[in-house]
């Protein structure tokens, strides 16, 4: 089972209809159930930015912090200089907590301060996330592990947190949007091109198994993007396999 279809058990999880039941502990417990699977993850923060009628940015914040330390982050005004937030308005690539630049000692402190709370800055990790409609998702994890741990499996975490972040995000955004999506359907080799993707193959992989050129590959899968009106082709396999368009 490929590391796409892994991420597939978050659609297993009921997301509530409103933003204010995200805060719910069973729910938040889930998340974090699923991303302990793997690796040891202390605490993990999604946040969603530039939503469609947004008006509140901690309407959409979802975390597994201690409430002591997200009462002091809000008490301080710490999310209007937070340089996870700016960096992730600024990139598109995952990015590790250790290397960001503090600019001001009001940052020194807020990341001291999250120290005093258990949370290590120095095994962090946030992914970004740009969705179709201008949307912006922020997924972070806090890794319980060892500097060298931390080192040799940087590149493996990254891979599967870009995935289960991709999902998440696409499942929270679906249950808050209102918007009702028209979809083009599928052709057969879409929707055959989309099930060898889940199962996490490559392009290379999916040209061998169906006897067709690469380039032809990723024709299909464009045209499976622009059909399910996604970015991406992670995406794309989200809402096939929610949906239920593919056979297995």
């Amino acid at each position: 089972m490929g590391l796409i279809k892994n991420t597939y058990d978050i659609l297993n999880i009921e997301f509530p209809y409103s933003a204010v039941n995200f805060c719910e502990k069973i729910f938040k417990q889930k998340i974090l159930n699923l991303l302990q699977k793997k690796y040891d993850v202390e605490h993990f923060a999604y946040m969603g930015l530039k939503f469609p009628n947004q008006k509140e940015i901690e309407k959409y914040s979802i975390v597994s912090y201690d409430s002591e330390w997200v009462k002091r982050y809000i008490d301080e005004g710490y999310i209007h200089l937070d340089p996870c937030i700016q960096a992730g308005l600024k990139t598109i690539y995952p990015f590790d907590w250790s290397n960001l630049k503090l600019d001001n000692t009001r940052q020194l402190q807020m990341f001291n301060e999250a120290r005093e709370f258990g949370i290590d800055t120095r095994h962090a990790l946030t992914v970004p996330i740009r969705g179709v409609d201008g949307e912006i998702g922020l997924f972070s994890v806090v890794l319980k592990m060892t500097q060298q741990q931390f080192k040799d499996n940087i590149g493996n975490i990254v891979k599967e947190l870009q995935n289960f972040s991709m999902v998440f995000h696409q499942q929270f955004y679906n249950s808050i949007n209102l918007k009702k999506i028209t979809r083009t359907a599928l052709s057969p080799r879409q929707k055959e091109v989309l099930k060898w993707a889940s199962e996490g193959k490559s392009v290379f992989d999916i040209a061998v198994i169906m006897g067709i050129s690469a380039h032809t590959v990723k024709h299909h899968l464009s045209c499976a993007r622009d059909a399910l009106k996604v970015l991406n082709t992670t995406q794309a396999c989200v809402v096939a396999v929610r949906e239920k368009l593919l056979e297995y």
